[in-house]
């Protein structure tokens, strides 16, 4: 997983970047209502954690490990609901 975040802190930008590994799990399924139509429902989680990112503010770059219970969590749960339409 990617993570990517921009900051302003009074009139300080700083850009953050870092990268986890993480977990992805999602179902779904579709029902028809007629020979060429159907609605579909899908769930998906999405789940890792940020140990450590790169903090840049423009001229220099600092690496940032965090404290196990400092953590960013990058966990997202996602519900979709769609129409499909089939020849």
């Amino acid at each position: 997983m990617n993570f990517h975040d921009t900051q302003q802190v009074v009139t300080y930008n700083y850009q953050i970047d870092g990268a986890t590994a993480g977990l992805r799990l999602a179902v779904g399924f579709d029902h028809f209502i007629t020979k060429s139509m159907a609605i579909g429902l899908r769930v998906s989680l999405i789940s890792g954690l940020l140990r450590e990112y790169d903090k840049f503010d423009g001229t220099s770059v600092e690496h940032v490990r965090l404290n196990s219970n400092s953590y960013v969590n990058l966990s997202q749960f996602n519900i979709s609901l769609g129409l499909s339409f089939n020849k």
